[in-house]
C-alpha cells in the first residue's frame, strides 16, 4: 500500500478545479511517478462557508488506510488546515496561503469575489475563516 496525498486545490468562487491546479500542471502525476496514491477532489465551486467544504472533502479521509498527507494550496490552505483539525493525517503541507490576513490581497480577493457575485457577508466569514451562513 502507497502513500496518500490527498491535494486541496486554490480558487475561491472561480472555475479553478483539480484538473487545472494539479493535474495540466504535471504536480499530480509527478507525485505518483514516487509511487504515491494521488487524490485531487474538486472542491465546491460556490461555498456559503468553509464548513461546506469540510463536509464535502471530509469523506476522502475518513476511512483511509496508511499514510496521508494533506496538501493545500493558496485559498484550499483553509479547507486543509480544517480538514487536518477534524481528520486523521500525518502530515499538513500549506502552500501559498492566500488570504493570511495581508490587508492588500484581501482587499483584491474581495473585490474579486464581490463581481463573481458572491454576497458580501459570506466574502468577510470566507477571507476570516470563520463559519458563514448565507
Amino acid at each position: 500500500m502507497s502513500d496518500t496525498v490527498v491535494l486541496v486545490h486554490g480558487g475561491l468562487w472561480d472555475a479553478m478545479d483539480a484538473e487545472r491546479f494539479w493535474r495540466t500542471t504535471g504536480i499530480a502525476a509527478g507525485l505518483s511517478s514516487y509511487g504515491l496514491t494521488v487524490v485531487a477532489p474538486d472542491r465546491p465551486k460556490q461555498p456559503t462557508g468553509w464548513d461546506v467544504e469540510v463536509a464535502a472533502l471530509g469523506g476522502l479521509l475518513e476511512n483511509r488506510s496508511g499514510p496521508v498527507t494533506l496538501v493545500g494550496a493558496s485559498n484550499g490552505c483553509t479547507v486543509a488546515a480544517l480538514l487536518a483539525l477534524r481528520y486523521p493525517v500525518d502530515r499538513l503541507l500549506l502552500a501559498w496561503p492566500a488570504t493570511g490576513g495581508d490587508a492588500v490581497v484581501d482587499a483584491r480577493t474581495r473585490a474579486g469575489l464581490l463581481d463573481r457575485g458572491c454576497a458580501a457577508e459570506l466574502v468577510d466569514g470566507l477571507l476570516v475563516g470563520r463559519r458563514c451562513v448565507g
